[in-house]
């Protein structure tokens, strides 16, 4: 989970009357193209797991060096949470809360198709570890990775991002073109918040 805005929690900051994460796991649970939820928790995790305590199919596990405020380090313990031999996982930050479950819906389902046809062409690897969402001619979040670069993953030091993971992989990513300009935008200053305030005000 990234950090802070303007001293706030980021996580739990309401947005008509629902924490920022709350908003993100609901789109990934309405998506209805999403297994498990691994909630990963650092500052304030009692507030996070009695949150989800009884919410179905999300899961909070806790980050034990997120006070080094290392994003990396979290991501590795989401991953360490999933389930092993697991074919995909898609990543989403909880400061991205408007990004539509419809997108989400879109990104996992492509790449399962793509899964499936490799397996009927019986082809040993996949030809897409990678599926980012793409508006207006610009990638975006949240992104789907295949099992296959976990290892990269949790090999990453502590001053390196997944970007490098990314990166590592972008000629053989799967660009999927969405009518969705969220998957570019992040909440970072209370401006962001205030301006996603007023667009939920005006039901925009």
């Amino acid at each position: 989970m990234r950090g802070n805005v303007g001293g706030d929690f980021k996580p739990l900051i309401e947005v008509s009357g629902k924490p920022l994460v709350r908003w993100v796991v609901d789109a990934l649970r309405e998506s209805e193209s999403v297994g498990e939820v691994v909630v990963v928790a650092g500052h304030r995790s009692r507030e996070l797991e009695e949150m989800f305590r009884n919410v179905a199919g999300v899961r909070v596990v806790f980050n034990q060096e997120y006070a080094l405020g290392e994003m990396v380090s979290s991501v590795k313990v989401g991953v360490q949470a999933l389930e092993v031999g697991l074919h995909g996982f898609l990543l989403a930050f909880a400061d991205q809360p408007a990004v539509k479950s419809a997108t989400i819906q879109m990104l996992v389902n492509t790449f399962a198709i793509q899964l499936l046809q490799e397996f009927l062409s019986c082809i040993p690897r996949c030809q897409h570890p990678l599926v980012l969402p793409v508006y207006g001619g610009r990638k975006g979040h949240p992104v789907v990775l295949s099992g296959e670069l976990v290892p990269e993953i949790l090999a990453l030091g502590p001053q390196e991002t997944l970007k490098a993971v990314v990166q590592r992989h972008i000629d053989r990513a799967l660009l999927v073109p969405v009518d969705d300009p969220e998957i570019l935008e992040d909440l970072d200053t209370p401006e962001d918040v205030a301006r996603w305030r007023e667009r939920l005000s005006r039901g925009v």
